[in-house]
C-alpha cells in the first residue's frame, strides 16, 4: 500500500495529497513533515537515531529521534505518537508532545531524490532509562547524547547528520 502524505503550500496550508515516494523524487513536492526530539527528564541529553541503510534519502546519517510525515486524516500529534511507537517502540501521551516551531527547506540527496518540506519540530521528554526498541527498517542505532557532546560532534563531523537536523540544531540548540 502506498503511503499518502499531505501536500502543503509555503504557508503550510494543506493543498492536496501525494504518495510519499513521489514527494521525494526529483526536486521533490512540498509536503508536511516533522522531527520529534526526545530529551531526558533533566533536559541535558537527546536521543538520536541513525537512519537505517534501507532509507532512500540519507541512509546511515544521524538524525533527531524520529523524522516522518503527517498522513491524511491524522493530526500532527497523532502522527508523532504513531511514528515514535513504530520507529523506536515507545508509547507517549499527547500531553508529552510540545510543538516548538516549523521551518521550510529543500535539499537534494545527489540524483536519488530530495526533501522539500515544511518541517514541524516537536519536543518529547522521557526517562533515559526507558526501554527503546528500534525498528531496524527505520533506525539502525540509537544513542543518548549529552548536548555539549552533540555540539562538539556537529562542529567536528557535520556530514554525519541529516541536513534538516543541522537546521534544527542551528535554530533551536544554538539560541
Amino acid at each position: 500500500m502506498k503511503e499518502i502524505i499531505l501536500r502543503v503550500d509555503k504557508n503550510d496550508n494543506v493543498v492536496g495529497e501525494v504518495q510519499r515516494d513521489a514527494a521525494h523524487n526529483g526536486k521533490g513536492v512540498l509536503h508536511r513533515a516533522f522531527l520529534a526530539l526526545v530529551f531526558n527528564k533533566k533536559g541535558d541529553k537527546i536521543l538520536l537515531a541513525k537512519r537505517s541503510r534501507f532509507k532512500k534519502l540519507w541512509p546511515g546519517f544521524w538524525d533527531g529521534t524520529v523524522a516522518s510525515h503527517q498522513k491524511k486524516r491524522e493530526t500532527l500529534v497523532r502522527s508523532v505518537k504513531r511514528e515514535i511507537e513504530e520507529e523506536i517502540g515507545v508509547k507517549v501521551k499527547s500531553s508529552q508532545i510540545k510543538d516548538l516551531f516549523k521551518f521550510y527547506y529543500r535539499k537534494s540527496f545527489g540524483k536519488i531524490g530530495s526533501e522539500h518540506e515544511i518541517c514541524h519540530v516537536l519536543k518529547i521528554t522521557l526517562s533515559s532509562k526507558r526501554k527503546i526498541s528500534p525498528d531496524n527498517r527505520e533506525v539502525s542505532a540509537v544513542k543518548w547524547l549529552n548536548l555539549k557532546k552533540l555540539q562538539d560532534d556537529i562542529e567536528e563531523n557535520p556530514r554525519k547528520y541529516t541536513p534538516w537536523f543541522l537546521i534544527v540544531y542551528n535554530q533551536f540548540f544554538k539560541n
